[in-house]
């Protein structure tokens, strides 16, 4: 089921204003690591977030996660995983740093996801950040759906818009 997932994630077209950074070997790589990791750790929670940023997710694969979170982070996750991790670039993104400094410490993570789980932005502006429009919700709910099939989580919880 797991596979099923990143398949159909790495498959999805980017377009002028979608950007699918799973199509990428190394980005859908880190992504798989800690899908992996939540499935032996069996987290009961799921985050839901509105949409990858550029600075990011986008870049790492993982929710949240920026790349200097990816590379500095004392948490198991991170530090088990570090020398597998594959990454272009190592930036600094705020919304990750504040949202690590909650579960830096945590032994368990919960799942942490996006409504829309590609990188929405401005008509050929990679560089920028736009809110999902009503269909591309619509498309991220397959995805949840699946994850809910993999990990089926007791509490739900949406972070932001």
């Amino acid at each position: 089921m797991l596979n099923d997932l990143l398949n159909i994630l790495s498959s999805r077209k980017s377009s002028a204003t979608v950007f699918n950074q799973y199509t990428k070997k190394d980005v859908l790589n880190n992504l798989k690591l800690y899908l992996e990791y939540l499935v032996q750790s069996k987290p009961k929670t799921l985050l839901v977030g509105e949409a990858p940023g550029h600075l990011g997710c986008t870049i790492t694969g993982i929710p949240f996660t920026s790349g200097d979170i990816l590379m500095n982070s004392k948490h198991e996750f991170f530090v088990k995983n570090r020398k597998y991790f594959k990454l272009e670039k190592t930036l600094h993104e705020n919304t990750a740093t504040s949202f690590w400094s909650v579960f830096e410490n945590q032994k368990s993570l919960p799942i942490i996801w996006n409504a829309f789980p590609f990188h929405p932005h401005m008509k050929d502006n990679l560089s920028s950040n736009r809110t999902p429009s009503k269909n591309e919700i619509e498309e991220g709910k397959e995805y949840l759906i699946m994850l809910d099939k993999i990990f089926n989580p007791k509490i739900l919880i949406g972070i932001g818009r």
